[in-house]
């Protein structure tokens, strides 16, 4: 798989358990709905990646694409970070709460000035706080670029 942590396009790619690549979509634009992944390959699925050019940590489409094919690690990289949850052991919490408290808290956030409208730093806070919620394990990580 080419690095796709500085392409300006989106790609997203979906792995088995062996780290075999089993899909791969490229979407030539910088923002797409690339998380879709066809039925066939979603009960081979364990690890999702895909690049965000913009720098933004996961949205709630990328939330619900790891609920719908149980992937056990989704990760975006971007240009400066990596941004990965893992699924609980118990499997991943009911989407429809969640994905809502992610949302909520967004809402609430976006309002805060203490945040001067960082759409990067709200959705980092909000996943946070619903993981922590939730159970589950993200991870954010600085990357050198290079």
């Amino acid at each position: 798989m080419t690095n796709i942590r500085l392409l300006p396009y989106e790609v997203n790619a979906a792995f088995d358990r062996c780290g075999r690549k089993i899909y791969e979509h490229t979407s030539h634009r910088k923002c797409s709905d690339v998380t879709a992944v066809p039925i066939a390959y979603v009960p081979h699925i364990h690890l999702l990646v895909h690049n965000h050019p913009d720098g933004h940590t996961f949205s709630a489409i990328d939330l619900y694409t790891a609920y719908n094919v149980d992937a056990a690690v989704l990760m975006v990289v971007t240009p400066i970070h990596n941004y990965t949850p893992f699924r609980p052991s118990s499997g991943w919490p009911s989407h429809k709460d969640w994905i809502e408290e992610y949302d909520d808290i967004v809402l609430m956030l976006s309002h805060n000035h203490r945040y001067n409208d960082n759409t990067r730093a709200i959705q980092h806070r909000a996943l946070s706080q619903v993981a922590e919620h939730y159970g589950i394990k993200y991870l954010m990580d600085t990357t050198a670029t290079s």
